[in-house]
C-alpha cells in the first residue's frame, strides 16, 4: 500500500470528506493550488431493514463523515501515544497496559498492515 493522502481532511457538501486544497496523494501527484483530493464520499448508506430500504439518517451520515475526516489526526495521536507509553516502558516508569496492543491493532489496519 502506498502513502495515503495527508492531512488535514476536511468535509465538504455535508458528506464529502477532501484533502486540503493543493494537497499531496499520497503516491506521488499533488492537486492543483485550486483542488482537492476525494477522499471519500458518505452517503445515505440504504439497506434492507424487515424487507423496507432504509437509509442512514443525515445526522448519522454528517457523523461518519467527521470520524472519517478526523482519521489523520486520529491516526498521528494514536503513533505518538505508543510511542510514548513504549518510551515510558522502556525507563521503567509504566507497565505496558493492555491497550497498548489494540493500539497497534489498530494503527496497523490504519496502514493497510492487518
Amino acid at each position: 500500500m502506498s502513502g495515503y493522502t495527508p492531512g488535514p481532511w476536511e468535509i465538504n457538501n455535508l458528506s464529502s470528506i477532501c484533502s486540503a486544497v493543493g494537497a499531496e496523494s499520497g503516491d506521488g501527484y499533488k492537486a492543483d493550488q485550486y483542488d482537492c483530493w476525494l477522499i471519500a464520499e458518505c452517503d445515505l448508506g440504504m439497506t434492507l431493514v424487515s424487507g423496507q430500504m432504509i437509509s442512514l439518517g443525515p445526522d448519522v451520515v454528517k457523523a461518519n463523515a467527521s470520524l472519517i475526516a478526523a482519521a489523520p489526526e486520529l491516526l498521528e495521536a494514536l503513533e505518538a501515544m505508543v510511542e510514548y507509553v513504549d518510551f515510558m516502558h522502556s525507563i521503567g516508569h509504566l507497565q505496558r497496559p493492555v491497550q497498548s496492543s489494540e493500539a497497534c491493532a489498530a494503527i496497523a489496519k490504519a496502514k493497510g498492515l492487518a
